[in-house]
């Protein structure tokens, strides 16, 4: 199976949210955290460069990429995967909250207001699709980009760092649009998700995804850019 990047052109979406801020210590047994090889590492950086908009301003110093490896959601993923009449999978972006050092630690934290962790450890889950973002051009989704710098906006920072995911998404057939369409809930029938061009009403292309099981979150990248920031 071949990945791919994307066409470059994005967005994103939050996800866990509550109170506690802590690292438990513990790793949650079918998920394990590493350093990514140096190799992997420069590869993810100079697409994460190439993909940020100088429009943006400065393309954020990327200083930590970590690899997921969660056998449930790989399993998940691929299972759905198997379903799809397009079996190709693409790379994008997703921007989310950072609560804990675990450029540090390795480990999964306790605090479900980290999307980092939470969707290391449990995916994307559907309570929080529409919890912290208001407007959602294309219906209660999840939302990634191929552009890092648009997936940036969508990100909030711990002590001098944000971070955001780098995920292996099933795309299926794609459903091409340059308009809003706020009450989607699903893809159109024959279409497997949704997918924003630029021009019209968007500035940077993302896709849309109504399925958890569309996405695998495969890289934590960790990096400075703007402060801690809230997300948008």
């Amino acid at each position: 199976m071949e990945i791919t990047w994307p066409t470059v052109g994005g967005f994103v979406e939050t996800l866990c949210k509550n109170k506690v801020n802590s690292c438990t210590g513990q790793q949650a047994k079918h998920v394990t955290i590493r350093k990514a090889s140096s190799q992997e590492f420069w590869r993810i950086k100079d697409h994460f460069s190439a993909s940020w908009d100088p429009l943006k301003g400065t393309c954020g110093q990327l200083c930590f990429v970590l690899v997921i490896s969660n056998q449930t959601l790989k399993q998940q993923f691929n299972d759905y995967l198997s379903t799809l009449s397009i079996r190709a999978v693409s790379q994008y972006y997703h921007g989310t909250s950072l609560k804990c050092a675990i450029y540090d630690t390795k480990r999964i934290c306790s605090d479900e207001s980290c999307g980092i962790c939470g969707v290391s450890h449990r995916g994307v889950l559907p309570k929080y699709k529409s919890t912290s973002i208001k407007f959602q051009r294309f219906g209660n989704g999840y939302y990634l980009a191929p552009n890092s710098s648009k997936s940036h906006d969508y990100t909030q920072g711990y002590d001098k760092y944000r971070a955001m995911f780098l995920c292996d998404v099933a795309e299926g057939n794609k459903f091409i649009v340059r308009n809003n369409n706020t009450k989607l809930a699903e893809p159109p029938i024959g279409y497997d998700s949704v997918y924003g061009e630029h021009g019209g009403v968007l500035n940077y292309d993302e896709i849309v995804l109504y399925t958890p099981k569309a996405l695998l979150p495969t890289h934590i990248l960790i990096y400075i850019k703007d402060g801690i920031h809230k997300i948008a």
